[in-house]
């Protein structure tokens, strides 16, 4: 009995009609859906009126639960691995999941869609060609000026993240640290609600601080 596929499936970042056609007959088509949150699959059951079987696969269960979604594939289920917003992996979990598969030599299958990190770089009036993505900064304070000084050291392009609750604290050491740079702000992507900012630091922080900003946010960091 041959193997079944593993596809990773992109969903919307925020606006739900982003998802592709190509994406909803898979996650319709598949036996299995591997999702982050519940509240994910969920919602695309209730707005696209299918249902499906599915278990939750997070960062606290990734590597027992690893092996217990690879017994669905080489069973022959085709499986679909999708995060609670956007393409799987990128900064969520997946990648042990992944490295099983290969190890088994499953067929991973990709279906690229909305992308938190592929809107933020779409908006670019920076020079792109090189940039790091640092990812969820340091938690403490301390912490994070350090690894942001280190950043600035680097003079290139800095892709940044957090969660909503750490949003004014971030933007604070970011407004401190490259004080003399502009960067791209973009609060809640594809919603209502969506903000794009390019200024420099200071006056992003600023604006941050008056509005009481607190959601998901990404940043460029010019450098």
């Amino acid at each position: 009995m041959s193997s079944g596929k593993l596809y990773i499936v992109a969903i919307p970042i925020g606006n739900k009609a982003d998802i592709s056609a190509r994406a909803l007959e898979t996650l319709k088509s598949v036996d299995v859906i591997i999702t982050e949150e519940a509240s994910a699959v969920k919602s695309l059951f209730a707005i696209h009126g299918f249902k499906k079987e599915y278990f939750i696969f997070n960062e606290h269960n990734e590597e027992k639960d690893a092996d217990y979604a690879v017994d669905f594939m080489l069973k022959g289920e085709n499986c679909a691995l999708i995060s609670d917003c956007g393409t799987p992996t990128f900064a969520d979990p997946g990648k042990i999941l992944l490295q099983r598969c290969y190890a088994h030599n499953i067929t991973v299958v990709p279906i690229p869609g909305p992308s938190a990190l592929m809107t933020l770089l779409s908006l670019s009036p920076i020079d792109i060609r090189k940039f790091l993505f640092a990812g969820f900064i340091q938690k403490t304070k301390q912490e994070r000026v350090s690894e942001l000084k280190k950043l600035k050291s680097l003079h290139v392009p800095v892709v940044l993240m957090d969660t909503p609750y750490r949003l004014l604290d971030v933007m604070e050491d970011v407004a401190d640290i490259f004080n003399d740079k502009r960067i791209l702000f973009l609060f809640k992507a594809t919603m209502p609600e969506e903000i794009i900012k390019y200024d420099m630091a200071s006056k992003i922080f600023q604006y941050c601080k008056k509005h009481e900003l607190k959601g998901e946010f990404m940043i460029l960091v010019e450098n």
